[in-house]
């Protein structure tokens, strides 16, 4: 599963729909509607080591990912697992800057322009996350599909 910056993973791209990503995945091991936020579908596919965010205010598209699948790669680079010193000098061309967040258990180092996540515990990265990045206007910036993405409006909002 290669990072695809701004696009997603894999054959996996933002803004594709559900059932888009079920003919590629297969059927979700656990999918649910977010407690935090109704308007976000959760499905997990275990032996992927993925969880993906569908937004239903956006046509229930590929809004957002996690993930703990050792055979993510970013430029045929192992991500989860390696030493995240190691891990951020793979994205030294494209991230200069880092949000460095420290927990009680571990540490967030998040791009904005890229919306991505690495968490680090024990010094080696054991998480990676990344969703649509925002446009100048803080709008979604979608990448290119075959048809546009549109909001959906619910309850008169």
């Amino acid at each position: 599963m290669e990072i695809k910056l701004k696009n997603g993973i894999g054959n996996l791209k933002f803004g594709m729909t559900e059932n888009e990503i079920i003919k590629i995945l297969g059927k979700p091991n656990k999918r649910f509607v977010d407690e935090d936020d109704d308007n976000q579908i959760i499905s997990e596919c275990n032996d992927k080591k993925l969880r993906l965010t569908f937004y239903k205010n956006f046509e229930n598209r590929l809004g957002y990912l996690r993930t703990k699948n050792e055979n993510l790669t970013f430029n045929q680079n192992k991500i989860i697992g390696q030493k995240t010193a190691v891990v951020k000098n793979y994205f030294k061309n494209e991230i200069i800057n880092w949000k460095i967040t420290e927990y009680h258990f571990f540490v967030d180092y998040f791009n904005e322009n890229y919306w991505l996540s690495l968490h680090s515990e024990f010094a080696n990265i054991v998480n990676f996350e990344m969703g649509v990045p925002f446009n100048e206007n803080e709008e979604y910036d979608w990448p290119e599909l075959s048809l546009p993405i549109t909001r959906v409006w619910r309850n008169g909002g």
